[in-house]
């Protein structure tokens, strides 16, 4: 990596990534580092390195990129921020399809299958499909009024919203 932290193992990624999980909660103080420390059984020290080590890896950016266009000119292109290397932003991005997967699956058989289809994946490998289908077209294939299938969608929401709700606080 660009900062000079290399993470030799899978466990040791594990760390970096729940360290800046806490970081995300508690933020950047002597107290949050000391807890964040407890947590991941580390020292202080082992803990702000890593912590300042991923931090600078999520603030890097080179400023200009150089590449060759299609007529081998060399270009420079202006880059002002780097966002694919932030490992906290990954990593909520992943928790946050993780939860909304569970509450997806909480759901029963009908709840799914409009859920998914009005918002347009897979139900099974979480895909985006193409093109988004109406609520009446729905109802048609399932057999039932387009209110009901609005009332099922509703309901499928709000069990999810609930769910969620319960499970991050």
């Amino acid at each position: 990596m660009r900062t000079g932290l290399t993470v030799p193992s899978e466990n040791k990624y594990r760390t970096l990534r729940q360290i800046m999980w806490l970081y995300g909660e508690y933020g950047y103080s002597t107290e949050a580092i000391r807890k964040i420390s407890k947590e991941v059984n580390l020292s202080v020290k082992n803990v702000k390195e890593i912590l300042l080590s991923g931090i600078e890896n999520m603030n890097i950016a080179d400023f200009y990129v150089s590449y060759a266009d299609e007529e081998t000119e060399e270009t420079l292109t202006d880059i002002t921020s780097d966002t694919d290397f932030e490992p906290l932003r990954v990593l909520l991005a992943t928790e946050r399809f993780n939860y909304i997967k569970e509450a997806f699956e909480k759901l029963n058989y009908r709840e799914r299958l409009v859920v998914s289809e009005y918002l347009a994946f897979c139900p099974d490998c979480f895909k985006l499909k193409p093109k988004k289908v109406k609520l009446s077209d729905i109802a048609v294939k399932l057999c039932l009024t387009p209110d009901a299938i609005e009332n099922v969608y509703k309901k499928a929401i709000n069990k999810m919203r609930k769910y969620l709700e319960e499970k991050l606080l």
